[in-house]
C-alpha cells in the first residue's frame, strides 16, 4: 500500500518535528529523510558485523512502524533508493502505521504535578 500525506504527517509527528507550513512535497521529502537518517545513525551505534546491525536497525526503526522499504544507503548521504518495481521509496505493510505517539518522562511528571497542585487548592 502507498503512504498518504497523513502517513508522512504521522511520522513527522511521531518524532515531534512541526509540519504545519511545510508543503506536501516537504513533507514527504523530510520524513523520509528522517527515517533514513535514523536507520543509519542505528546502524553505526550498533557495532557488531555488517549484518547484524542492519536487521537489528531495520526492524527497530522501519518495521515497528509497520512500514517496508526496498534498499537504502548510509555512504555519502543517508537516503532511501526508490524499490525498481513499485517506484516508492517507503510502502506500508498495515492500514495504521504508527499507532501512538512517543511518550516523553516530563509529561507524566508535570501531569501529577498538576494534579497534587489542583488537590491542595
Amino acid at each position: 500500500m502507498d503512504l498518504t500525506i497523513n502517513d508522512y504527517k504521522s511520522i513527522l509527528l511521531y518524532y515531534d518535528i512541526n509540519y504545519k507550513k511545510m508543503s506536501n512535497k516537504k513533507i514527504k521529502i523530510s520524513a523520509e529523510n528522517i527515517l533514513a537518517n535514523k536507520l543509519c545513525r542505528c546502524i553505526k551505534k550498533v557495532k557488531k558485523k555488517q549484518n547484524k546491525p542492519i536487521g537489528i536497525c531495520k526492524n527497530s526503526v522501519i518495521n515497528k512502524k509497520n512500514l517496508k522499504i526496498g534498499r537504502f544507503t548510509c555512504k555519502k548521504k543517508a537516503k532511501i533508493i526508490r524499490n525498481k518495481k513499485t517506484r516508492k521509496m517507503i510502502t506500508k505493510t498495515k492500514k495504521t502505521i504508527i499507532k501512538s505517539k512517543r511518550k516523553s518522562k516530563n509529561k507524566s511528571k508535570n501531569k501529577s504535578k498538576i494534579k497534587s497542585m489542583k488537590s491542595k487548592n
